[in-house]
């Protein structure tokens, strides 16, 4: 193989070498031209000097005596020194008084001597005469830069060309060096290489080229016929290698039997695993149902009985101070429960969403009157806006979606110390197929909606915002407020992602945040809304109806009183039961009209209490309520299916009580609205207690000091404050205090500022 001259190893090593030789040889050169130039420039200002102080007392003499015929001997005397074409001697007024010059020498490139010594230079010298130094002229001398630069150029190209003849010798001379020296051993080594025969590698080893056997080309060599040795070896095992193959594949059944074999073992392990991580989340799952039970009982006893302590007239207002802050406490613990319990149904894959048809536009302004005191409270803006794209009425999840907002707009507000908040709502209408509709509906209009709550608050880091959505994980403004679980945006961007949709987050610390999401929602009609009817306070039952007999049911003593507290002021019989055993005995005797059922209990549980009841026809009669603490759907599923009539869950509100008693058994009550109406108007039911369509109240009749409490607890929009405080009113005026219960329950806060203010 013959290899290309350009690419020998002694021609790329010598142009390597004559290359660095070159660099360094021009850059010496280069220096000693540039100290030649220098020094050149000062002898040729010392020498001129040297001229004019040679020739200086002479010129001063004359110049004294005013004899112009040797002052101009004195100037022609300055011509001595070649490079001078022109001298001159001028008095003390600046007049001529000798001059001589001759023509400048011309020559070739002009532009090379500028830039090396300049244009033609020119000396000053004044001249004195006198012991006293007085000056009574000049000497003025120009010197041509062309006498000067030529011999200077001539000796820098002289050392510039025997530079370039140097490196040529050199090249010349290394490559012959590397040549012998690599290039043909080399080649000799390649084509001993190239003679050996590969099935018999050993058989023919390399030679040591000629004096290289102990230096990188004679290793080179010894390496290789090891290597060439190593070959034999490698072919011999190849021979052994391909008879053991011989045998082996002579057992490939057996090996492929025992195999099969190992896989089953592994998928029976496999499959008991399964059944390990099955029995473990069913575990997990009946932990929560307990924990869920555990917790959310004693809440219920807790809620419950301050709500009817908060019905009372008899408590004093530090009382009713204290009273509120067990009821802000339960409600607080109450949700962070709640956080806990959704995240667990989450990752069991268990949260379903409640779709219904709604008014989005009215949630909206719910929203801003609920947050907008908040804000105003901290002396932040707050901005909702909506494009015209936004439909008014939709069908989705109200709860889910009120729950994602409120968690985003509190965080806003609570990590914001100045500026403000917004909220900006974006909707699409995109075409929908048939495809789309479900069995039995009617198809729907479809909507991409999306929204946008941004801040100017404290801002998360670039390293805290990767782990935002996880749960349990809090930012350091979170920690450092001492508030949450860590768990609501987690949350909320799970319900975000049951609608269909996605959230994320964008934020820089110190420069505020902004949260956006997407949801695809279904169309509605107007008709198709429910109108939310207000809670009426019931103060007592209707006449002309049966002694209803109740059967509270209960292994708690506190939840048992509960019922008893709250029901018996109406005048229904009460017995109540430890567990099932004892409920079934007095049912068998006493045949109550409704029971309240808890399902978890010793002895016996409310499940086989209800099925043992149930599978009697006098049992049909009966129904029967489950109360239970538990969250997960399919406990609903359970109760029901074990005979139940209907479901609740702890906590509960007074009025969910009364709505199933009425709802089962037709229990009929007289609403303290309706009296106030037939006092006020002679006409029961023409006012639907909308804000918006009522009369408003007259709160002339209530305290200046009591109105003045609303007022504060509406600025920090403390529902439980307003609850109470209202209570109080309705004590002096019946009426006022009903319209503004509706009031607090739309979250018109705003509306009763206002109502407070005008009456001030």
């Amino acid at each position: 193989m013959e290899i290309r001259h350009s690419r020998r190893l002694s021609f790329r090593q010598a142009k390597i070498s004559v290359l660095a030789a070159f660099l360094l040889g021009m850059t010496l050169s280069a220096v000693q031209i540039g100290y030649d130039l220098i020094k050149e420039r000062n002898q040729v200002d010392t020498t001129v000097y040297q001229v004019i102080g040679m020739l200086g007392e002479s010129a001063a003499q004359f110049l004294y005596m005013v004899d112009k015929s040797m002052a101009e001997t004195v100037v022609k005397g300055f011509f001595e020194y070649r490079p001078i074409r022109a001298a001159q001697i001028t008095d003390e007024f600046g007049k001529v008084f000798a001059r001589k010059e001759r023509p400048a020498v011309k020559g070739h490139a002009k532009w090379l001597i500028n830039i090396l010594f300049g244009a033609e230079k020119k000396y000053e010298v004044p001249v004195y005469y006198g012991s006293d130094k007085r000056p009574i002229g000049k000497i003025k001398v120009w010197v041509d830069n062309n006498l000067i630069a030529w011999n200077f150029i001539y000796r820098a190209g002289f050392i510039l060309i025997s530079g370039l003849i140097r490196n040529g010798l050199l090249v010349c001379i290394l490559m012959l060096v590397f040549y012998y020296m690599l290039t043909r051993p080399l080649l000799k080594i390649a084509n001993q290489v190239a003679s050996v025969d590969i099935s018999k590698p050993s058989e023919k080893l390399l030679e040591f080229p000629a004096r290289h056997k102990d230096d990188e080309m004679g290793m080179l060599v010894h390496t290789t016929n090891q290597l060439l040795k190593g070959f034999d070896e490698t072919l011999s095992n190849l021979r052994v290698a391909e008879e053991e193959l011989k045998r082996h594949r002579d057992h490939l059944e057996s090996m492929v039997a025992a195999r099969t074999t190992e896989l089953h073992e592994a998928m029976m392990e496999i499959k008991a695993s399964k059944e390990a991580a099955e029995a473990a989340n069913r575990a997990k799952s009946e932990f929560l149902a307990n924990m869920s039970h555990e917790l959310r009982t004693p809440m219920n006893a807790i809620l419950g009985f301050s709500q009817l302590m908060s019905r009372g007239t008899d408590l004093n207002k530090d009382q009713q101070e204290n009273l509120r802050i067990i009821r802000r406490s339960g409600e607080h613990l109450l949700a962070l429960i709640n956080q806990v319990l959704d995240m667990s149904k989450i990752e069991a894959g268990q949260m379903r969403l409640n779709k219904k048809n709604f008014d989005l536009y009215c949630l909206l302004d719910d929203l801003e009157d609920m947050f907008r005191l908040k804000a105003e409270d901290k002396n932040l803006q707050m901005i909702f806006e909506r494009t015209p794209e936004v439909p008014r009425y939709i069908h989705s999840d109200e709860v889910r979606l009120r729950q994602i907002l409120m968690n985003l707009l509190n965080n806003a507000i609570k990590f914001t110390e100045e500026g403000g908040v917004v909220l900006r709502v974006k909707g699409e209408e995109k075409e929908q197929g048939a495809g789309s509709r479900g069995q039995g509906e009617s198809l729907r209009s479809a909507y991409h909606l999306c929204f946008e709550v941004e801040d100017t608050g404290a801002g998360v880091s670039s390293e805290e915002l990767a782990h935002l959505f996880q749960a349990f994980v809090q930012t350091r403004s979170g920690r450092q407020s001492q508030e949450g679980t860590g768990l609501g945006l987690s949350i909320s961007r799970k319900f975000v992602q049951l609608m269909d949709g996605e959230m994320t987050a964008a934020s820089e610390s110190g420069r505020g945040s902004i949260f956006r999401f997407h949801i695809q929602a279904g169309g509605a009609d107007e008709v198709e809304i429910n109108t939310q009817q207000p809670v009426r306070r019931i103060i007592a039952l209707a006449p002309d109806q049966p002694r209803y007999r109740i059967l509270i049911v209960d292994d708690r003593w506190d939840n048992r009183r509960f019922l008893i507290k709250l029901l018996n002021p109406y005048g229904f019989e009460l017995k109540e039961a430890e567990n099932g055993k004892e409920a079934c005995e007095i049912w068998e005797k006493w045949e109550p009209h409704l029971i309240w059922m808890d399902m978890r209990m010793p002895v016996m549980n409310g499940y086989e209490a209800v099925r043992n009841i149930k599978q009697t026809a006098k049992g049909q009669a009966t129904a029967v309520i489950a109360v239970t603490a538990s969250t997960f759907e399919e406990e609903r599923n359970l109760v029901l299916s074990a005979g139940c009539d209907d479901f609740l869950r702890k906590p509960f509100r007074e009025s969910d009580i009364f709505d199933l008693m009425q709802k089962h058994i037709g229990v009929r009550y007289i609403y303290e609205e309706e009296t106030e109406r037939r006092d006020n108007e002679g006409n029961p039911g023409t006012c639907n207690l909308q804000p918006a369509t009522c009369n408003l109240p007259d709160l002339s009749s209530v305290p200046p000091e009591l109105l003045t409490e609303l007022e504060e607890a509406a600025l920090r929009a403390d529902m439980e404050m307003i609850e109470c405080v209202v209570e109080e009113i309705r004590s002096y005026n019946a009426s006022a205090g009903e319209l503004l219960t509706v009031m607090a329950d739309e979250f018109e806060y705003g509306k009763i500022l206002d109502l407070i203010r005008k009456e001030k």
